[in-house]
């Protein structure tokens, strides 16, 4: 059995396709508006996703995104940002305390060996 071409649009259905994609695609961003994608529009045309995103990438443009998923990374990078910021910071202070709490179990050490040389009568006095 031979094999079979693969189904392409009729003309109608290419009609529909552009007309749409004229009402939910930025040309000069090269993205959709909000949250439409290709697979959206095949969705409501009841089309192959396929289709559209040829027909969209011959006329429109090659960027399948859509402004809702660029704020999102947009967003996300923001986060990121802050949150790496955030754990330098937390990392910076962590070091300092860590610095603290050695000089203070030096300082506990010197104690003892002071309360050692004093001995126990001659401190049971000075407390």
């Amino acid at each position: 059995m031979p094999a079979q071409p693969p189904r392409a649009p009729t003309k109608a259905q290419k009609r529909e396709i552009i007309e749409l994609l004229h009402d939910v695609y930025d040309a000069g961003k090269e993205c959709y508006r909000r949250n439409d994608t290709d697979e959206t529009v095949a969705s409501v045309l009841e089309v192959m996703p396929g289709w559209v995103t040829a027909l969209r990438k011959e006329f429109f443009g090659d960027g399948g995104g859509n402004e809702e998923m660029t704020a999102l990374a947009g967003d996300l990078e923001s986060f990121l940002t802050s949150a790496k910021a955030a754990q330098s910071e937390c990392e910076q202070k962590a070091q300092a305390l860590a610095t603290e709490i050695a000089r203070v179990e030096q300082l506990r050490k010197r104690l003892a060996g002071i309360e050692g040389a004093v001995g126990p009568r001659l401190l049971s006095r000075v407390k």
